[in-house]
């Protein structure tokens, strides 16, 4: 078990224990790393980007056949793609130059 706290926030031990009998089930008993991953799921620690960013540094997520991605900024096409709605994703737009981060991605 980690000492002290975990992204700023102190360890539950009870998750530690269910994360870690997890890992077990998984086949990553001894994988700290692994561990690790499902005890912040567990306990909803995520780090998190900046939450007050711009809507133009934010990607668009446009619903369709495959998902398209877009600037915020001059809605210029990045790339298509499927089910990437919970993936962290970061591109530079090679029209105007902004880095989009998709931490919140906006619906249209």
């Amino acid at each position: 078990m980690p000492r002290g706290d975990v992204l700023g926030k102190p360890i539950d031990e009870a998750k530690w224990i269910q994360a870690k009998s997890r890992a077990t089930e998984e086949g990553h008993a001894d994988d700290y790393a692994y561990i690790m991953a499902i005890y912040k799921n567990m306990a909803h620690l995520v780090a998190s980007v900046h939450k007050a960013m711009p809507d133009h540094m934010r990607l668009v997520l446009v619903k369709g056949e495959l998902d398209e991605f877009r600037c915020g900024a001059c809605h210029a096409l990045l790339f298509k793609g499927l089910n990437l709605e919970k993936s962290l994703i970061e591109v530079k737009c090679r029209s105007c130059g902004t880095l989009l981060v998709s931490n919140a991605l906006l619906m249209l």
